[in-house]
């Protein structure tokens, strides 16, 4: 007897994931190119706060 299951994620989701887990490992600028890439940001931040983020972790 096979029990078959599926399992529903949206995509952002899973992009989430994988933000919170660069976050953590202090990968920021990869963090950043995924954020840029996807257009999904892990975290409630304002436009500005996002512009300033950008701009610290680049220089």
């Amino acid at each position: 007897m096979t029990a078959e299951e599926t399992v529903n994620i949206k995509e952002a989701e899973i992009v989430k994931l994988i933000l919170d887990f660069l976050n953590s490992r202090k990968l920021h600028i990869s963090m950043l190119a995924l954020e840029k890439e996807s257009g999904v940001i892990n975290g409630l931040f304002s436009d500005d706060m996002l512009f300033l983020r950008y701009k610290l972790l680049h220089y």
